[in-house]
């Protein structure tokens, strides 16, 4: 691998063993994919950071790292927590997990992380178009590629945050133009009337997924609703869970490529789950935005309390700005929670074991850790929350 003088000056320890150890990892990465050189990042988000998830040993590594010198180089935030640093009594969580969470946590903060806990730092990070990034969240470097023309790999957790020490990362895959382009089209002309009448926004996020694998999906003919803001975060975090790809492309050249045409069955028949609804209904995979929690709090306004046990997850950056919306959502029952998430949390311990979810994402997941899992979509919220009647 190419290496510019100041990489070289930090790989032979002028600027401390530890950091070199650092880069030194960044570059074996680096050289394993076949990169030429490592690229400036300028913005970092891991994943990784719930004890449900990474266990003692994660623990000990983040501790670790945070016992020495080390701080990030450049602005860098965090994913969703196992638990609502708050609320986590009410939650169920057990002392022990809440202590070693927390000590996490602390240990974030102390690298200098910025404690976001959300999957979505997309809604709060201003980052220029065209920069490139260390993000290790799927919905977000989904999110970044294909919205905010920024410039990310799928980064693994713990790649993304030694990324984040050093503000470098291995110049190779999405980061590059030539593989940012097309390599199939899906057009959705036969269905693009019923994806908008059926909102299956997430639905056909989880098709693109399975059929894209690792090449760029080109969306063609698809309903102008999918690029609102609430749709394509739905759209883009089922294609994360059901692909490899980090990348939609929605305008492009499509010459000489494979191409798809589903039906409505082939969209039904690719998701994790079925349309149902059974159980606890659970939103925020991911994270509710200021603008959902908004319109949920309109739909309680108007409707009254939900006849089933509701459970919602969002970014406490939103504890402020919507508190009225929220403590609305809480007076007709429904339960708020910040930091965590339905994926890394336990909802065992909450009580639930049937979770209802209107994300293809949370769906896949979900069944992965053994649930028994029902999908509804946007359009049938209110007959899930209030009964067939409505």
């Amino acid at each position: 691998m190419e290496l510019t003088h100041e990489e070289e000056e930090i790989l032979n320890g002028r600027r401390g063993e530890k950091l070199a150890k650092v880069l030194e990892v960044i570059v074996k990465v680096g050289e394993g994919l076949e990169a030429e050189r490592l690229v400036n990042v300028t913005h970092a988000h891991i994943s990784g950071i719930s004890y449900k998830n990474i266990g003692d040993a994660g623990l000990e590594f983040i501790e670790k790292l945070a016992s020495s010198n080390l701080r990030v180089s450049i602005p860098a935030t965090v994913n969703p927590a196992g638990m609502d640093i708050k609320k986590w009594k009410e939650m169920g969580v057990k002392q022990d997990f809440a202590e070693k969470q927390l000590r996490i946590l602390g240990s974030l903060r102390k690298l200098g992380f910025k404690m976001l806990l959300t999957c979505t730092p997309y809604l709060y990070e201003k980052i220029p178009p065209g920069s490139q990034v260390a993000w290790a969240e799927s919905n977000a470097v989904l999110y970044a590629n294909s919205i905010l023309d920024l410039y990310t790999n799928r980064e693994g957790g713990p790649l993304a945050l030694l990324e984040a020490i050093v503000g470098k990362a291995p110049l190779y895959g999405y980061r590059l133009e030539e593989n940012r382009r097309p390599g199939l089209v899906i057009d959705f002309s036969d269905i693009k009337r019923t994806i908008k009448e059926r909102e299956l926004y997430q639905a056909i996020g989880y098709y693109v997924g399975t059929i894209a694998k690792f090449k760029v999906p080109l969306i063609k003919n698809y309903p102008p609703s999918l690029l609102q803001s609430d749709n394509v975060k739905l759209f883009l975090a089922a294609v994360g869970a059901s692909g490899s790809v980090a990348l939609v492309r929605f305008h492009g050249e499509e010459k000489n490529l494979e191409r798809y045409r589903p039906s409505i069955d082939d969209i039904y028949s690719a998701l994790p789950a079925d349309f149902s609804d059974e159980g606890t209904i659970l939103m925020g995979c991911p994270h509710l935005s200021a603008h959902e929690i908004q319109w949920l709090a309109n739909i309680v306004k108007r409707w009254g309390k939900p006849k089933r046990r509701v459970i919602i997850f969002t970014a406490r950056v939103l504890e402020n700005s919507v508190h009225k919306e929220i403590a609305a959502l809480s007076r007709a029952g429904i339960e708020v929670y910040f930091d965590t998430c339905m994926v890394v949390a336990d909802l065992k311990s909450m009580g639930v074991d049937k979770p209802l979810v209107d994300s293809a994402k949370a769906a896949y997941y979900l069944s992965s850790q053994g649930y028994d899992v029902r999908l509804f979509s946007r359009k049938d919220i209110l007959r899930v929350f209030y009964g067939d009647h409505v």
